[in-house]
């Protein structure tokens, strides 16, 4: 199962109609009920990219609030900061973060 199709159930056990998922997304309702489905006769990345952009987050501990992963990847993977404790203070944090990406 992709990333994607998990989020997607995720969505709809936290009882989100796919009207309301399409929505989000910026998709049609068909095209989200045929992905469901497994239906989806065209290229599904594009879709799938969506869903993941929409739903995929995870709780920063430096912020203590829901981020986006591409925020993780610039703050985490990014050369040390200096000139501000405060931007290297959240580096840092970054380092020993559970959410911290791999570097490619």
């Amino acid at each position: 199962m992709s990333p994607a199709q998990v989020l997607l159930r995720a969505q709809r056990a936290a009882g989100k109609t796919l009207t309301q998922i399409a929505a989000e997304i910026g998709y049609s309702r068909t095209a989200v009920s045929l992905y469901q489905g497994g239906k989806y006769d065209r290229d599904a990345a594009r879709l799938e990219a969506a869903i993941v952009r929409a739903y995929d987050r995870r709780v920063c501990p430096h912020l203590g609030e829901s981020v986006e992963p591409e925020l993780c990847v610039r703050k985490a993977l990014a050369p040390k900061p200096f000139g501000g404790s405060a931007r290297l203070t959240w580096w840092m944090r970054c380092q020993g973060c559970a959410h911290r990406p791999e570097e490619s």
